[in-house]
């Protein structure tokens, strides 16, 4: 038997978002996957619903087109939604001077707006029925001056700094709000970004199943924020509180730099 309460994940198709629909569909949640690619959708879906006898709707949308959001709720209003998380986003490994406009513009909405958005409207919902999980996919990069990723770093700043506040005026509803900040993880994010990971970075970087398990830990624990591992953790909050950041800085643009040689 399935359960009648649903889970919504952005950009389900591909990492972290796999994993997350893969993880809650073994908790017998029936899940809304939402991502550009049909064909990986329906794949994961016809995975999803053998193995776990799950229902699973598949919503094949581009977010950044105008009214996506609201099409998105219009096609779900009528499930019981208990967890939002948001997951799809994107970022570009390059100088800011050498972006285009569009994609900085398709940056800054992913990673602000179309969060933002969907959180208000299943927020309403989630405060009539007094339950609910909402989780942010954020990045360490919200912590940290990252050179060449400026555009995408300050998006998750404030999808952090967003997630950190909704948490306070939530308290007391029934609906608890986290935001999880991923560090290094094997996905395509890299590839789409155009960074090659150095040794240092492969060597901390995480499976993307690892990352989707403690992300929802961390929502089911209804914590306000966590990161993925204890160096992520150290650098954020450790050395991003007490080293001067212009020595983060450098030290990551060194590190950058040799992404493009």
């Amino acid at each position: 038997m399935t359960s009648k309460t649903w889970a919504i994940i952005t950009g389900a198709s591909s990492g972290i978002g796999t994993e997350l629909a893969r993880e809650l569909a073994g908790l017998s949640y029936n899940l809304v996957i939402v991502a550009r690619r049909e064909e990986r959708l329906n794949q994961l879906a016809l995975e999803l619903k053998s193995k776990y006898s799950v229902k699973v709707q598949v919503i094949t949308l581009d977010l950044l087109k105008d009214g996506a959001c609201e099409r998105l709720y219009a096609e779900t209003k009528d499930l019981n939604i208990e967890i939002l998380i948001n997951n799809a986003g994107f970022g570009l490994c390059k100088k800011f001077a050498d972006t285009s406009m569009d994609s900085i513009k398709n940056i800054m909405k992913l990673n602000m707006e179309v969060p933002t958005e969907l959180t208000r409207l299943y927020l309403k919902d989630m405060l009539k029925t007094g339950s609910g999980y909402i989780c942010q996919i954020a990045s360490i990069a919200s912590y940290l001056p990252v050179p060449y990723y400026s555009v995408y770093g300050a998006t998750k700043s404030y999808l952090r700094h967003f997630s950190n506040t909704l948490y306070y005026e939530l308290k007391n509803t029934g609906v608890s709000h986290t935001v999880f900040n991923p560090g290094f993880t094997r996905t395509e994010f890299f590839d789409v970004a155009g960074q090659k990971l150095v040794f240092n970075q492969n060597i901390i970087s995480q499976s993307s199943n690892t990352v989707a398990k403690r992300a929802l830990k961390a929502m089911f624990r209804k914590k306000r924020s966590a990161l993925s591992s204890f160096i992520n953790w150290y650098t954020a909050c450790v050395i991003g509180t007490f080293i001067p950041k212009t020595l983060i800085a450098n030290f990551v643009l060194r590190d950058m730099k040799k992404t493009h040689e």
